[in-house]
């Protein structure tokens, strides 16, 4: 399988520049493919380590760049949901022509639209797992009627929100945006008239310390769902982004023992894996 870069062609010519890292990749393994969407602000390495685990078990692995993401704020606040839904329909179009069984796997803002994907094409998902992802929009609602607060805003706290290991940097865009939050708001109401028609297998993920998003947002997703297979894996040693921080190795593992048991097998690491490289979508902006 080939795939253009996302440097190729002349309309992406003025586009803005990638920041080092944030390219999507893909890994090509067996007819089992899993799609990987980072959070808001953020980019693909978010969930690179969980990806490159998940390839070395053999498994294809398209690890998406959002529409906005990995270049600049501005042009983070000039994307919209329906470019980024849009470009998760587009990755499991491609995982199509080669994998049998997919699975979408989303942290955060990734696992939001997870949601919003698994309701609408159910019928091509084998299975989603969902990461610190929020469905209860409380807090997010705080700070859009907060007046208070500029419509671009730096969180002084954010690198401990996201992480517990000092050690891991924040990988986001410095500030955030109120019109980005206003646009994921969409998304988490629309989220909440479709859950019902969610019947996959579903894995969600959620860190007892997790400063954004509460476990009470746990509970309420696998209550509303349809799936008649739902696990619940709670992490004691993570903040928000546990595929950096010190819970990535159970994340890892526990999203591999899920694909296994829906599958109802084994997925073996294929004979040549060694010999199989990366392939990224992507330079790495430098």
């Amino acid at each position: 399988m080939i795939f253009r870069s996302e440097r190729e062609g002349t309309a992406k010519a003025m586009a803005p520049q990638l920041l080092r890292g944030a390219g999507s990749y893909f890994f090509e393994g067996t007819p089992v493919g899993c799609q990987l969407i980072h959070g808001m602000g953020s980019t693909p390495y978010q969930v690179r380590s969980l990806g490159e685990y998940l390839a070395w078990q053999g498994l294809t692995v398209l690890g998406l760049r959002l529409p906005g993401h990995g270049t600049t704020l501005d042009d983070l606040e000039q994307s919209t949901p329906r470019q980024w839904l849009t470009a998760i329909d587009h990755g499991i179009d491609r995982l199509r022509r080669t994998c049998s069984h997919i699975f979408l796997i989303g942290n955060s803002l990734g696992g939001v639209l997870t949601l919003a994907i698994a309701a609408r094409r159910g019928q091509d998902l084998a299975g989603i797992v969902t990461i610190s992802t929020p469905v209860c929009a409380t807090m997010l609602i705080g700070i859009l009627e907060d007046a208070s607060i500029p419509d671009r805003f730096v969180r002084a706290d954010i690198a401990e929100v996201l992480c517990s290991d000092p050690r891991v940097g924040t990988f986001q865009y410095p500030q955030q945006s109120k019109k980005v939050l206003a646009a994921a708001y969409e998304v988490f109401k629309q989220n909440q008239a479709v859950l019902s028609e969610i019947r996959v297998p579903l894995l969600v993920i959620i860190s007892l310390n997790d400063r954004v998003v509460p476990l009470e947002n746990a509970y309420y997703l696998i209550d509303h769902v349809s799936s008649a297979d739902t696990t619940l894996v709670t992490l004691s040693d993570s903040a928000h982004l546990p595929t950096l921080d010190y819970d990535k190795e159970r994340v890892q593992v526990a999203c591999t023992s899920f694909i296994e048991r829906v599958l109802g097998r084994t997925t073996p690491r294929p004979v040549e894996d060694a010999r199989n490289p990366r392939k990224d979508l992507v330079g790495d902006g430098g």
